[in-house]
Formats: structure tokens, sequence, C-alpha cells
């Protein structure tokens, strides 16, 4: 396996997606100097992350594996808010060249510990990370990685004509309220832990309930439509409706 890698021992540092033109998102944690800019970016403070890769050279490395049919692996430094769109983009950049993505990095295993908004502040990233909580991240973050792949595929297949926006758009909604269930979840869930009374473990175990079903909810709307989507995907491709121009 070819891997994209950083060291973990300094992901304080160097993270491997950010903001290195006008047309990339910055890494979660880029800081700028507002006032200062060089081509329109701004400085970066001195506690900034520093990115390797902008999006297109990322883009670029993902198409280069893919053509010679290896996997191209990342370990680290890639945080949950951007990994939706890497698995989604890598997916549809693909379908439209009859192929699977080459990129997986939705599943490594530092990629399954879910950074929370601790009530104690800490410039240390391990210890802003909740381990304890991976195994169940692992189930959750499957979801996510699914409907990533699905969007990916039904973006490629509204653009050859197979698929209206309608289902798109529910996922969408779906994994929004997921989200905010996760987050208030992890929230309750950490103040239990330092408070340890009855009335926050009830607020925690109502919360977690809320998040079982809006979760359980969404697993099923992804799950009613995977295969669909993805037949849909083979049938378009065995069609004929794949791009044969330039990346």
């Amino acid at each position: 396996m070819t891997s994209l890698l950083t060291d973990t021992r300094h992901k304080e540092h160097w993270v491997l997606l950010g903001r290195k033109n006008n047309h990339d998102e910055p890494h979660p944690r880029e800081e700028f100097h507002q006032e200062e800019s060089v081509d329109g970016i701004p400085y970066r403070t001195n506690n900034s992350a520093i990115p390797l890769l902008s999006w297109s050279e990322f883009m670029e490395c993902e198409r280069l594996a893919r053509e010679a049919g290896i996997l191209l692996g990342q370990a680290g430094s890639v945080e949950t808010p951007q990994l939706f769109r890497i698995m989604s983009e890598v997916t549809y950049d693909a379908a439209k060249h009859g192929k699977n993505p080459a990129t997986a990095i939705w599943t490594a295993e530092t990629e399954r510990v879910l950074s929370t908004k601790t009530l104690k502040q800490t410039a240390d990233l391990q210890l802003s990370r909740s381990a304890i909580v991976s195994p169940f991240l692992a189930v959750v973050n499957r979801g996510f990685e699914s409907h990533a792949k699905v969007e990916g595929w039904l973006r490629y297949l509204e653009e050859y004509g197979g698929e209206l926006p309608d289902l798109r758009i529910a996922l969408s909604k779906s994994r929004g309220v997921v989200n905010e269930l996760l987050i208030a979840m992890m929230s309750e869930l950490q103040f239990w832990k330092i408070d340890h009374t009855a009335s926050s473990l009830a607020r925690y175990q109502a919360a977690w309930d809320a998040f079982d079903a809006g979760y359980l909810s969404y697993h099923n709307l992804i799950k009613e439509h995977f295969m669909r989507v993805r037949t849909a995907v083979a049938d378009a491709w065995s069609c004929g409706s794949v791009s044969q121009g330039s990346h």
C-alpha cells in the first residue's frame, strides 16, 4: 500500500489537507492573521497547523493511485469535518472514469476517534480526543462512510441524467440531524463523567436515546438505497456513461 502519512507525533503542526491556495478549505486547526495576507491567503499564526497538500494535489494523488491500481491510504492528520468531503469527492471523481476510488481513509483507526469539545480545554491534541469511544465510532463512521459514497455516486448519476437530487437532499438533512444529536450526546457524556449525579446520567441517557433513534433512521435510509444506487452506477458504466476526457 502506498500511503500519504504525516508524523503522528507532530500532528499539532503538520496536517495533510489545508488552505494552500484560494480554492482550498482550511484545516480545522489552521489559524490565520486576518489583517495580513499573501496572494489573498492570510498569514498563519505561530500556533497554526501547516498543510502538506492542497485539494488539487490530493486529488492528483488519488488519480495516480487509481490509474496504477494501488491503494492510497492515510493514517493521520485528517479531521472529522474533512472526511465526508474527501470520500464523496473521490467516489464522484472515480465514478466519472468507471472506477472505484483508490483512497482508503475513513476506516483508519486514528479516524475512529472523535475529537470532542471537552469541558476543560487542553493544548494537547491527543488529550482532547476521547479514545474510549472508538469502538462506538467504528460503527457510526461506517454509516457516514456509506453515505459519502452514495453522495458521490448520486452526483455522478445526476450528471448523466439518471437520478434526481431528492435522495441527496434527504440524506444530507438526516446527516445534519445525526451530527447535532451526536454532539449533544457527547456533551452530556462529558458532563456526566465530571458530575456523576443521577440527573446528569438521566440527561446523558435521554441524549443517547435521541441519538440512537436518529442514527437508526439515518442508517436505514442509507441501507434502503445503497445497493440500488451502486447498481445504477454499474449499469451506467456498462452503458458507456463514463468520461474519457482529461481529469
